[in-house]
């Protein structure tokens, strides 16, 4: 399925989308646009960077104290996680149509203390994850959608998750992204043109790796 189908706003149920890959790939950026292209469909945004590190020590706390202020719009005093977990499902009855981004999760836990569950966000809302590790889901969500798969009798249908697995740009998008960044729009001569093969070879599709690769003088350690 396209990115622009499990984002369809026509669709009231809640959607988790994990974007997972290798690091560098362009996972973050991926987000970013796809925050900056729809955020105006929702009625509370909010971007969590770098969870990875902004989770440590009391930060969990903090992205908690975010997600009420950026998707619900409430002001509250949150005291310790369990106390913010509670403040986030109380936020949910105000069943706002939520965009929540965690971004570089690389821990189950710390997306069941942010977005632990379909019903926390009102229906419509999208959770997007970019991730390393596709085994980030939370054990709660991965129970209840194998009950959904097994048609257990009386589950709620609240929402879905989907996996978006990034992959490495083809050659020439990786070649036409490089002279972006490094050459600008001054012509090149076909030494240069010999070494951006040699470059994006080795970058191996990855645009981090493309970007970071202009800041060096061409030819250094090639």
């Amino acid at each position: 399925m396209k990115m622009g189908e499990l984002l369809d706003g026509r669709i009231d149920r809640v959607r988790f989308v994990i974007i997972h890959g290798m690091g560098g790939i362009g996972k973050t950026t991926l987000a970013k646009v796809i925050f900056n292209e729809v955020s105006s469909e929702f009625q509370g945004c909010s971007f969590l960077e770098n969870i990875r590190e902004s989770s440590r020590g009391n930060g969990i706390i903090k992205l908690q104290q975010q997600i009420m202020d950026d998707i619900f719009r409430m002001s509250v005093s949150i005291h310790n996680v369990d106390h913010g977990i509670n403040e986030i499902k109380e936020g949910s009855r105000r069943n706002k149509k939520g965009l929540l981004v965690l971004d570089d999760v690389d821990d189950k836990d710390q997306i069941q203390k942010l977005a632990g569950m379909f019903n926390w966000f009102g229906r419509g809302s999208r959770i997007i994850v970019p991730t390393r590790d596709s085994n980030v889901t939370p054990i709660e969500l991965k129970l209840y959608m194998k009950d959904k798969m097994q048609n257990v009798e009386g589950e709620e249908d609240l929402g879905d998750i989907f996996f978006y697995k990034m992959r490495g740009m083809n050659h020439q998008h990786a070649a036409t992204l490089f002279k972006t960044h490094a050459f600008g729009d001054d012509e090149y001569s076909f030494d240069d043109d010999d070494l951006l093969q040699k470059i994006v070879l080795l970058a191996d599709g990855l645009p981090l790796t493309l970007r970071l690769a202009k800041q060096r003088k061409y030819g250094e350690n090639l």
